[in-house]
């Protein structure tokens, strides 16, 4: 696989956070794709290890959809390894919050810190990648405005879901 594809696949699949953009996602990814979340400290509170197959990923990401317009991802640097075929990205993103989800009680704002860990097939898709969460700020923000917007979503139109969801 050439360099610029092995780091172009990685960069679509981190663009793809900014507008959710299914097909975009879907797009990079192989069939049988796993996401991995780390470091097992935080992984024991999310209660989710990660997605096994593309559908399932895809699935996650239409959650995350339904709490925000966007998740923009920026890479600060990636470093490839052609030996192994795979990618790493050390990256800063923030969320961007649906109006229907926010209320003025709270400071909306997140920040967080991640490193991907992306490996390609002989096709050029991401079949796996780990996603190094920020423990902080997941832990302290994001579970946190997540559930408030969970429970805004639900006083206002009685809907109920799952997406970072404490044990």
């Amino acid at each position: 696989m050439s360099t610029s594809m092995r780091i172009q696949t990685p960069q679509t699949f981190l663009s793809s956070f900014a507008t959710l953009s299914i097909p975009s996602f879907s797009a990079v990814l192989a069939d049988s794709y796993k996401h991995n979340y780390a470091p097992a400290s935080l992984v024991a509170e999310l209660n989710r290890g990660g997605y096994d197959g593309k559908e399932a990923f895809l699935e996650h990401i239409r959650s995350v959809a339904k709490l925000m317009t966007g998740f923009p991802v920026t890479p600060l640097r990636m470093i490839q390894d052609e030996a192994e075929n795979a990618v790493w990205a050390w990256c800063r993103s923030w969320a961007e919050w649906r109006e229907s989800v926010v209320d003025g009680d709270a400071e909306w704002g997140y920040e967080g810190e991640y490193v991907f860990m992306f490996w390609m097939d002989g096709e050029g898709k991401i079949e796996k990648c780990v996603e190094m969460l920020d423990t902080w700020a997941t832990r302290e923000k994001l579970l946190v405005l997540s559930a408030r917007a969970r429970e805004n979503i639900k006083r206002r139109t009685g809907e109920e879901f799952k997406w970072l969801e404490r044990e």
